[in-house]
Formats: structure tokens, C-alpha cells, sequence
């Protein structure tokens, strides 16, 4: 008689190896399941991104109509103003100093004027030459016209000469006093040009 196979350790009863078996799959599903999910989400925030990027779009069209209705145009007019305002060159220098001599006059002041090397500067589609401008200022000597301060004359002068048709940036103010008033200041302007200074 042939003796019976015992039973290996290792072997598994059937119903441990359908679990087994059974683990994997339910895990695919879940994976599957919850990556179908988060799709479904991530779709629906990338409508929601749309909508809101076309209504964005919409509003810039808005504002863009709403800009073009009138206010180009008043752009285009004040920027062909300033630019003709700017030619000139040497003769919008000259001009400019000559307004700064009266208008120091008036005030009871003495200008002495220094002027640097012109720089060219492309702004845009525009080239403009900047003429650095440097101004001694005193008070005039036996010249009492104007009774008011110096130092209210000195700014009555700095505005002028800084809010002319002709462009001039005021740069600088540098001022020394006396025992009881301004004895003497420099004032640094850049003067706007569209062609080359001398």
C-alpha cells in the first residue's frame, strides 16, 4: 500500500488565494475609480478658468473701447503738441535762456548759465536730445523791484522756467544762505529737444 501524500506547509487553501488574488484588483479599481474623479474635478476647475478668462477678456475689451471712444485721440494731439513744441535745437536752448533772463530780471535775481554735453535718448519709437542746463543764482545788487524774500523769488523762478511750453525738467536745487536770507543757489534743469544742441 502506498502511503498519502501529506500536505505541503506552503500549499494555500483556495479560498486564501482567491483573496489574494481578489486585493489587487479591488486595488486597480479604487486607483481607477479615484483617478476618473479627480479628472472630473480637475475638468470642471479648467471650465471654470475659461469662463472667468473670457469674462476677463471681455472686460479688457471693455476698457479698451471704453479708452478709445475719445481719449486717444487726446493723447495723439497733446504728444504732436509737445513734440512740435520740441523742435528747435539750438534755438529752443537760446529761447529758453532768454526767458530765464527776464523772467530773473523781474524777479531781481542775476543768472549765470552753464550748459553740459547734450544726450541723445530714445524713448519709443521717438529720439529726443536732453540739454543738461545749470543756473547761478544771486540777488541783484541795487535792484529792489521785487521786496518779497529771496528765496520766495528763487521758487517763483524754479516754476517758471519748469512749466514753459518748451520742456525743462527741474533737477536740482542747491542753496547757501546768508545770515538772514539766501545768498545764492544753483537750480539744474534738463531742457527737451528733438534736434541736436550746439
Amino acid at each position: 500500500m502506498r502511503p498519502v501524500p501529506s500536505a505541503s506547509p506552503f500549499a494555500l487553501h483556495p479560498w486564501v488565494l482567491r483573496l489574494l488574488l481578489m486585493v489587487p484588483t479591488v486595488t486597480a479599481i479604487a486607483l481607477v475609480w479615484h483617478a476618473t474623479t479627480r479628472l472630473t474635478h480637475v475638468q470642471r476647475e479648467m471650465a471654470d478658468l475659461e469662463t472667468q478668462n473670457g469674462r476677463l477678456y471681455r472686460d479688457i475689451e471693455n476698457v479698451e473701447r471704453e479708452w478709445i471712444t475719445g481719449d486717444i485721440e487726446a493723447v495723439r494731439t497733446r504728444h504732436a503738441e509737445v513734440m512740435t513744441g520740441m523742435r528747435g535745437g539750438t534755438e529752443l536752448v537760446r529761447l529758453w535762456l532768454q526767458q530765464a533772463n527776464e523772467r530773473a530780471s523781474q524777479l531781481s535775481l542775476e543768472i549765470v548759465p552753464r550748459f553740459e554735453a547734450p544726450m541723445v535718448r530714445t524713448i519709443g519709437s521717438t529720439t529726443v536730445t536732453l540739454v543738461p542746463a545749470t543756473l547761478d543764482v544771486r540777488p541783484a545788487i541795487g535792484q529792489d523791484a521785487d521786496a518779497r524774500p529771496v528765496y520766495q523769488r528763487l521758487l517763483d523762478l524754479c516754476l517758471q522756467l519748469s512749466t514753459q511750453t518748451n520742456r525743462a525738467d527741474l533737477m536740482q536745487i542747491s542753496v547757501q544762505t546768508g545770515s538772514n536770507s539766501v545768498s545764492r543757489a544753483t537750480v539744474s534743469f534738463s531742457l527737451w529737444t528733438q534736434e541736436a544742441a550746439q
